[in-house]
């Protein structure tokens, strides 16, 4: 699936890949993960490791089976059960299986800040704000960088409901405040890049999708939405450029091989 070199010891490709994606060859990495999982398909560090990087490229089904894996052999592994919950609540909002497990964790790891994120996600998902609200600010009283992290999430997701709304210019100033919060989450950044597209202010709508470029350079919603504009604007260069990009990482984007072909058509 992903053959890297012949490497034998599965933790020198654990941390093979660890500095490629340090380092940006998140191909390099997605290589080096796999191979330390199929050398090693029953270690939990594995399944960890690979699941996650397969919930990355959006293989969700087979990463939730290999976190699965994970945990249910070291319990101690509460980023990859976390990781599961948000997975299985994404296929399902109502799973009752992920309720419990999460349940089970804020239970055992009363004061585990990740579940308590975790906790948040789902109240999101729901579009339970008051929850979120509160969820988010108990995370600030254990660590106030993750409680604005929380915050910044909250305030996205008022943005978008002021967005379904059709009240923009809230949903702008929500946007603006999670960017504010967590500035290393590009998020927010794009979703003002819609509305401004929204808006036909078309230009500063790519601008925006670059900003979040530069914030995570490999986000394929805004690599999309740059090649989608240059298209639009007949740059065929710059369109094929972002595009390619984007279908290294991820070929099997939705919409991706269609707009290569359109951009074949730009004379």
């Amino acid at each position: 699936m992903y053959p890297v070199n012949n490497m034998t010891d599965w933790t020198k490709h654990l941390e093979a890949g660890s500095i490629a994606y340090e380092e940006g060859n998140l191909a390099v990495a997605r290589g080096h993960f796999f191979s330390a999982w199929t050398s090693n398909p029953h270690h939990p560090l594995t399944n960890y490791v690979y699941g996650m990087e397969l919930s990355r490229t959006g293989h969700r089904q087979e990463a939730i089976e290999r976190l699965q894996e994970a945990w249910s052999q070291d319990s101690s592994l509460v980023p990859a059960a976390c990781q599961w919950v948000r997975l299985r609540l994404l296929e399902d909002i109502c799973d009752v299986d992920a309720v419990e497990q999460l349940d089970k964790l804020s239970g055992r790891f009363p004061e585990d800040t990740l579940i308590m994120m975790t906790r948040l996600e789902y109240y999101m998902m729901r579009g339970n704000i008051d929850d979120a609200i509160i969820q988010a600010e108990i995370l600030e009283r254990y660590n106030p960088e993750d409680g604005h992290i929380a915050m910044a999430r909250v305030n996205q997701l008022r943005g978008l409901i002021a967005s379904s709304n059709d009240n923009n210019q809230e949903a702008l100033e929500w946007f603006r405040r999670a960017s504010e919060l967590d500035s290393d989450w590009a998020g927010p950044v794009i979703n003002q890049g819609v509305l401004l597209e929204k808006a036909g202010l078309t230009e500063k709508a790519l601008e925006m999708y670059k900003k979040a470029l530069k914030i995570e350079p490999q986000h394929p919603v805004a690599l999309y939405d740059v090649a989608r504009i240059y298209y639009l604007m007949e740059n065929r260069f710059e369109s094929s450029n972002y595009l390619k990009q984007l279908l290294a990482e991820y070929p099997e984007y939705p919409g991706g091989e269609d707009l290569a072909r359109a951009i074949l058509e730009i004379s």
